[in-house]
């Protein structure tokens, strides 16, 4: 992406984003609260409006509508989970794949059920009686089911124990190692985004200010307490 601008009406949010996302890349995105990182995943996904450029596979994603994104490959997963709660498991998940032909639908279901065996059990359940570690796990294998080449995460920890956030990020990292899927992921534990993340960058007041390899930018080392927060 080069020179990436985005706002919400008058307020300008992104001042101007040069970014290169390598395919099979793990990006994680860092920063303080009100950096633009939110903004930065909602102008790719086509939820605000962008300006300058991001391009996917040489096709230019920024003025198209969040459907014909989705088409070229893109899926995100926004902070909150946003799942369907009066809906199943599996209707959820089905939703996800409303792009797939239907002959694929099937077959994608059992590869994502096998990351998350756990919402196998759980299929004819409403979406809403899950624990929030479940919902998250469903959010992300609802954007899974696609078949992504780009998939979005936006805080995926939040609110999770510790050890549900260690599984999440498990399957995160097999699929993009396993299945290529690449990923942008803003997320503000620190620590765990730089331990699986293979590059970082930090935002402040919707500019980029520091990127690298995620191995260099250890918290107490390059990149201090006040850009990445509380070490946790």
């Amino acid at each position: 992406m080069g020179g990436l601008r985005a706002g919400y009406g008058p307020a300008r949010v992104l001042h101007g984003i040069d970014l290169a996302v390598r395919e099979g890349e793990m990006v994680a995105v860092l920063g303080p609260n009100g950096a633009g990182k939110t903004t930065l995943l909602r102008a790719l996904s086509g939820m605000v409006r962008g300006r300058g450029s991001a391009r996917l596979r040489g096709t230019e994603i920024l003025g198209r509508a969040p459907e014909e994104i989705a088409r070229l490959g893109v899926a995100h997963v926004p902070e909150g989970r946003g799942t369907f709660a009066p809906l199943t498991v599996e209707e959820n998940l089905r939703i996800g794949a409303h792009l797939l032909p239907r002959s694929h639908v099937a077959g994608q279901l059992r590869r994502v059920l096998s990351r998350f065996p756990v919402l196998q059990a759980h299929l004819s359940q409403p979406a809403g009686s899950l624990s929030g570690g479940e919902q998250q796990m469903l959010a992300v294998g609802r954007a899974l089911m696609s078949r992504p080449r780009l998939l979005l995460l936006d805080e995926p920890s939040r609110g999770l124990a510790p050890l549900t956030t260690r599984r999440l990020f498990d399957v995160l990292r097999a699929v993009n190692l396993h299945e290529g899927v690449t990923m942008i992921v803003v997320e503000q534990n620190a620590q765990l985004a730089l331990e699986f993340a293979g590059r970082a960058l930090v935002m402040e007041s919707g500019r980029l200010v520091l990127a690298g390899e995620a191995g260099r930018l250890r918290p107490g080392r390059r990149v201090t307490s006040a850009y990445l927060g509380p070490r946790r």
